[in-house]
């Protein structure tokens, strides 16, 4: 074989939302690297390692968690070892699956071992940093971002904060020299600044950093709507959840109603992945229009929002049974 095999076409579909696409073709390619790896380990390793990190990608992406794990832990465990013979070539390769698992651990609740991997990844991308910032300022900012989202779930607010404003300083650097390569990563750290905001009163902070956010979203969505819509209903719904605790209803109305038409379109593609956040904006929206006193439109909303709660709930009861009995609660 000439070179590696292509598997861009898989990325291109899980940018796209193609989600299963992506998935089948990615684990096509990994058994196709782990024959080769039989035949020229020394060749084809790094190349199997690097698809089972995009399948790792992928997977996490359509709530495959578990088999993000397996796939993960077998693309640390082979960048470990190429790392131990030519450190120089394969550590940062360690430093991004460390980052990626440490981010997949958090989706599931498992602090210890998030913070565990997240800190190594940070670690090493802050050493890689130091003598080469051009090359590997783009991992650290992530890894910061991705410890500063898991002190945001652990309630460490001060260490979020810490985390997550150097995470903005490089990110806004790099969008600046680099717009279109770096400003989704800067829509995302402004919106968990947003999130950290809110949680701490910082409430007009919160709403300027959540608008910087909604800009930049905006923005990327008219160029991108399939990978881009995602991402601007969410800030959205933060939003709006924002102007609902400033008791500024016509605010919170117009990012709800805006968010809801975006995650109904969502739900219609991949309703796995959007039926719980479509759930969380019908309730926000449903309890807005209580509180405007317009009720026969609340209760359409609540209702739906509750049909989906107590469905999600069957499968996973400690999940969605808090959110059941709050549709449309403040």
């Amino acid at each position: 074989m000439d070179g590696p095999i292509d598997t861009s076409l898989a990325i291109l579909y899980g940018r796209t939302q193609r989600l299963k696409e992506a998935v089948g073709m990615d684990t096509e390619a990994v058994e196709i690297y782990r024959n080769l790896v039989i035949s020229d380990a020394e060749t084809y390793r790094p190349d199997l390692a690097n698809t089972l990190n995009n399948e790792g990608d992928l997977c996490s992406d359509f709530q495959r968690l578990k088999d993000a794990e397996k796939a993960y832990k077998e693309a640390l465990q082979i960048r470990r070892d190429l790392a131990k013979i030519n450190s120089q070539a394969y550590r940062p390769d360690v430093a991004k699956t460390l980052s990626d698992i440490g981010t997949l651990y958090s989706q599931m609740g498992h602090f210890e071992e998030a913070y565990e991997a997240s800190n190594e990844a940070l670690q090493i991308f802050q050493d890689l940093a130091k003598s080469s910032p051009e090359a590997y300022q783009p991992g650290l900012a992530f890894t910061l971002n991705a410890l500063g989202t898991l002190d945001l779930q652990t309630q460490r607010l001060k260490e979020a904060d810490e985390t997550l404003t150097e995470a903005l300083r490089i990110r806004a650097n790099l969008a600046q020299s680099n717009p279109q390569a770096y400003q989704p990563d800067l829509g995302a750290t402004l919106n968990n600044l947003g999130i950290l905001y809110r949680r701490t009163s910082r409430r007009e902070e919160a709403v300027r950093v959540y608008t910087e956010a909604l800009q930049i979203r905006r923005d990327l969505a008219k160029a991108n709507p399939v990978a881009y819509r995602p991402n601007l209903a969410m800030t959205l719904n933060n939003l709006g959840n924002l102007y609902l605790e400033m008791g500024k209803l016509e605010k919170a109305d117009e990012c709800f109603t805006e968010a809801l038409g975006i995650r109904r379109e969502l739900v219609k593609d991949n309703p796995e992945v959007y039926m719980p956040v479509l759930a969380q904006t019908l309730s926000s929206l449903g309890m807005v229009y209580k509180m405007e006193g317009r009720n026969p439109e609340s209760i359409p909303l609540c209702t739906q929002a509750a049909t989906i709660y107590q469905s999600l709930a069957a499968d996973n009861a400690d999940k969605y049974r808090q959110a059941l009995s709050q549709v449309c609660m403040r």
